[in-house]
């Protein structure tokens, strides 16, 4: 019976006398596994002839028997899962007379699929290569080593990608101004993820791909799940939504791993992701974050990866975002950048369980004004100070995470392995021996395994990117002791835990405990001959006596000449603190007996700052604290910021307090350049500025002092403004 409108009746088109066969499914390409029938219809007299049904996995170029059977059947079952058949997107089959002078074949190609396939990219040159033998084209299928294709996105155009697939990426550089997109058609499965593995080659340069255009390099988008992303460089553009990798729209269950990405926005980003993985990575030099969590970017595991000179570490774009962190080092450098950056109110200062990340066994390097935390939210942006101990404090992570310099080999190159006496890898392979040891090595949790990280590895892995791998550098042999907690400052109070770990000691070592009040003028003891894999300590610190100046060190009880300082002086905290500052005259001062200076601690009258910013940078300013700024000359350059952590409480404010020696001339504040002398802002409340004489700048918008930004509860007494803009804005 002929299809169409006339088929059935006697106005119906006349059958052909002449013989022809049509193949029907897969004509037009289309997909094929296990057990099916493959069907076509047979004109004329060879309907009564008996004819051969064959498969090519080559695009026709050589033939695998399936069967033969009467051409009036018009189908044949297909058993293509017997191990006869090879998988294949270049599939194509054939019906055909034993003489085969009437044959018909598949016209497109159709993918065979019992098993994953293999696909294969090159560049334009073979240098470095490990995976192929040619250079790419466009015209090569792809599908062999020795005919790569020459993008990765018309691997992704071209075949639909199924559960356990491997697109081998060679040496070289693939550069393109549009995202490479892998989409809902090309998703793995749990048990067999599609994977993008670039090249292995470190000393080769790798596999290096930039985007000369805004936007993601990789974009995993549309419920692409199973998606794993594996030793890549990657290189993205400058410009609005510009990252290194980005999962979004449902794209769960990928992993990123051994993917160095330099420059861009955002190193990577998610969004409307779950269970995502990022490991052995790194994100250098972006003018946005390492990590941007976006809204329901949930589950995200983040361990043994650098962030490295970004503006921001981890930002945390949204409230229901959620990751776990650890393992990683963190690097941020300069004024406005911050470690973690979050839009979520502040009410987590009051519940800590809010904070929606759990991080700990981290590294921190936050210098030049940068800050651990910048909460920024309308219209208040909150900054926690360098110093960790105010973010464990508050948030309850971090508890076991360093501050110390992570000693690469050179950050400035990506390279951020870490030195090792004992040795450190090389990307050619093989180790070398440093003459320096970096104190992250051995510092992971103890209660996750070393790894594959050869040996000597101290039995417990590294922190950093290369952490728990064959490439992480080795223990050296000799002991050693390293602080965790108030390493770079802080402050302490009520019961402090005191936390460090040791490396290399002889098993049973005791350890010796000991503080001081005095920045290691005097120790006093807290314990002896604890074992030091023990590496905690609970100090009640209610009897000891308040200072900002505090130190603490743990040694060995048996080789007194293996200890461990912390590098940067804390606060004993159990009551109000007094701060002095003085210019470099003693005339007529009233607070201090000595002229102020860089190099002291102004933390007692005899040892006065030199200025009042310095107070503010090096110190925590705490509900009851007091600043006296003695009789003198100042000079500012900046506004001298009172934030969100300096603020006072109800009955308790911080106070800067001038000299009450106003003849002699009292305490003069002079603004080098426009604006604010004194600025309270984003949400600080409870002060008290007094007995003080401020000479703005005439431009600039010159003020003596300014309240902005939910400040609140100010009091400003004896205060004299001369000159500038605005007296009291």
């Amino acid at each position: 019976i002929n299809i169409g409108l006339y088929g059935g009746t006697a106005t119906a088109s006349l059958s052909t006398s002449d013989s022809r066969l049509q193949v029907a499914r897969l004509r037009d390409g289309g997909r094929f596994s296990g057990t099916g029938s493959l069907t076509w219809v047979a004109y004329g007299p060879v309907r009564d002839e008996l004819v051969t049904v064959e498969y090519s996995a080559d695009g026709g170029s050589t033939w695998t028997l399936i069967g033969q059977t009467l051409a009036a059947n018009e189908s044949i079952t297909w058993n293509s899962a017997n191990g006869s058949y090879d998988s294949s997107v270049l599939g194509v089959w054939r019906v055909r007379t034993a003489d085969g002078l009437i044959v018909s074949a598949s016209d497109s190609l159709f993918a065979l699929r019992n098993q994953p396939l293999t696909f294969y990219v090159n560049d334009a040159s073979t240098a470095g290569d490990i995976y192929t033998s040619a250079p790419g084209l466009p015209s090569n299928a792809g599908v062999s080593s020795n005919a790569p294709r020459d993008t990765v996105q018309s691997i992704i155009d071209d075949y639909a990608l199924e559960p356990g697939d491997v697109v081998y990426i060679d040496t070289g550089s693939y550069s393109a101004a549009a995202a490479i997109t892998i989409g809902f058609f090309d998703r793995g499965s749990a048990a067999a993820p599609v994977l993008f593995q670039g090249s292995t080659h470190e000393a080769a340069g790798g596999s290096i791909f930039t985007r000369t255009t805004a936007g993601p390099v990789f974009d995993v988008t549309d419920a692409a799940s199973y998606i794993h992303l594996r030793h890549l460089e990657v290189r993205p553009a400058a410009g609005s939504g510009s990252s290194g990798i980005r999962f979004n729209q449902n794209s769960d269950n990928g992993v990123v791993e051994w993917v160095n990405v330099a420059g861009g926005v955002n190193g990577f980003d998610l969004s409307s992701v779950a269970n995502v993985e990022i490991r052995h990575s790194s994100v250098r030099g972006a003018s946005g974050s390492g990590l941007l969590l976006g809204s329901n970017a949930q589950g995200i595991l983040f361990e043994h990866n650098v962030a490295w000179s970004n503006q921001f570490g981890i930002n945390i774009n949204a409230a229901n975002a959620q990751a776990v962190l650890r393992h990683n080092i963190i690097g941020v450098f300069g004024s406005g950048r911050a470690a973690y950056r979050t839009l979520s109110s502040p009410s987590w200062t009051v519940n800590p369980a809010l904070i929606p990340i759990q991080s700990d066994y981290n590294n921190f390097v936050i210098e030049d004004g940068a800050a651990s935390l910048l909460v920024a939210t309308t219209p208040v942006t909150f900054r926690l100070p360098a110093s960790l101990s105010t973010w464990i404090r508050m948030s309850e992570n971090d508890v076991h995470s360093l501050t110390v310099d992570p000693l690469f080999v050179d950050a400035a190159a990506g390279n951020f392995r870490l030195l090792s006496e004992a040795g450190y890898s090389l990307p050619g392979g093989g180790f070398t021996n440093a003459a320096v040891t970096s104190a992250l090595i051995d510092a992971g949790d103890p209660a996750i395994s070393v790894g594959a990280e050869s040996g000597p590895n101290g039995g417990r892995r590294n922190i950093g990117q290369y952490g728990g791998t064959p490439f992480a550098s080795r223990t050296p042999a000799e002991p050693r002791l390293v602080i965790r907690n108030l390493e770079d400052g802080g402050w302490v109070r009520d019961t402090a835990v005191l936390r460090w770990f040791a490396s290399g000691l002889a098993p049973g070592a005791l350890v010796d405990l000991a503080y001081s009040i005095d920045d290691g003028a005097n120790w006093v003891t807290l314990t002896n001959g604890i074992p030091a894999t023990a590496e905690s300590f609970n100090w009640d610190t209610t009897g000891v006596t308040p200072m900002p100046i505090g130190r603490w060190r743990v040694r060995s009880s048996a080789d007194p000449a293996l200890e461990a300082v912390n590098s940067r002086y804390f606060a004993v905290r159990n009551q109000p603190l007094t701060y002095y500052v003085n210019d470099g005259s003693t005339d007529g001062d009233v607070y201090t007996t000595v002229a102020g200076s860089a190099a002291q601690s102004g933390a007692f009258s005899n040892a006065p700052r030199a200025s009042i910013q310095s107070i503010l940078d090096d110190y925590e300013l705490l509900p009851g604290d007091v600043i006296y700024v003695d009789t003198g000359n100042y000079t500012v350059s900046a506004p001298l910021d009172f934030d969100f952590l300096d603020r006072g409480l109800s009955g308790s404010p911080v106070t800067l307090q001038g000299s009450v020696n106003r003849a002699s001339p009292g305490t003069r504040i002079t603004a080098a350049a426009g604006g604010p002398i004194l600025r309270a802002r984003d949400g600080a409340g409870h002060l008290i500025f007094r007995d003080l004489t401020l000479l703005p700048s005439g431009t600039g918008s010159g003020t003596g002092i300014r309240l902005e930004g939910n400040a609140h509860n100010a009091l400003i007494e004896r205060v004299n403004v001369a000159g500038g803009v605005n007296g009291f804005d």
